[in-house]
């Protein structure tokens, strides 16, 4: 599971936003969120769920990017 993880995680790209000097916001906290290793099985929906979100967020953050109107 931790290899589909990785993957995911890679495969997350930067939409070029710089806010207070770090580069894409969105994609670094959804990296972070995509990495994080449940404990448990409950844990796991949780992650599951977090993921779900931050990818949410992250997709309206790159759209932006692309579509300003």
């Amino acid at each position: 599971m931790t290899k589909m993880r990785w993957l995911q995680m890679i495969s997350v790209k930067d939409c070029g936003k710089i806010v207070n000097g770090s580069m894409c916001p969105c994609a670094n906290k959804l990296r972070l969120v995509i990495l994080r290793i449940p404990t448990s099985i409950y844990e796991e929906k949780s992650s599951d769920k977090d993921i779900l979100k931050q990818k949410i967020k992250y997709n309206e953050c790159c759209l932006k990017e692309e579509y300003p109107y």
